[in-house]
């Protein structure tokens, strides 16, 4: 008698394991393929570095320009900050400056006056993403 019981524990605890283990399987599978289709942040090169961010200010789309920094170098509502000063802003010039470092620089000529923003780019990883550290002034005068 005790030994029908036994095997109608190891049946139940062979049926717990294989549930436990499907049920893993399937968790990592959905983690696999979060990762995986995970929009990339930055872009492939500078130039389209420079019409991603031109593009994703025009649509006034904050978590697109958030992709577009280095997550090392803005905060949160960094992006949000931009948006709400570039969105709107009719004739923005975009241009790749190279000095001792390549830079982007965005302007535009405003009824209130001019506009201009600059930042570092980079590379990491095969992807070109701007650097919210400040860039140098003088990239906005003149």
């Amino acid at each position: 008698m005790s030994r029908g019981n036994g095997q109608i524990m190891s049946r139940n605890a062979r049926t717990g394991m294989a549930v436990i283990s499907a049920a893993f399987l399937a968790w990592m599978t959905v983690i696999t393929v979060q990762i995986a289709t995970a929009p990339q942040g930055g872009e492939e090169s500078p130039e389209r570095l420079r019409a991603a961010v031109v593009d994703a200010l025009a649509s006034a789309d904050p978590g697109r320009v958030q992709m577009l920094f280095h997550e090392r170098t803005a905060g949160p509502h960094y992006a949000e900050a931009l948006v709400d000063r570039w969105a709107g802003v009719p004739g923005v010039d975009a241009r790749v400056v190279e000095r001792d470092h390549r830079y982007l620089r965005l302007s535009a000529r405003t009824p209130s006056g001019a506009e201009c923003s600059a930042w570092p780019i980079g590379e990491s990883e095969g992807r070109w993403f701007l650097d919210a550290t400040p860039a140098p002034a003088d990239l906005c005068r003149g």
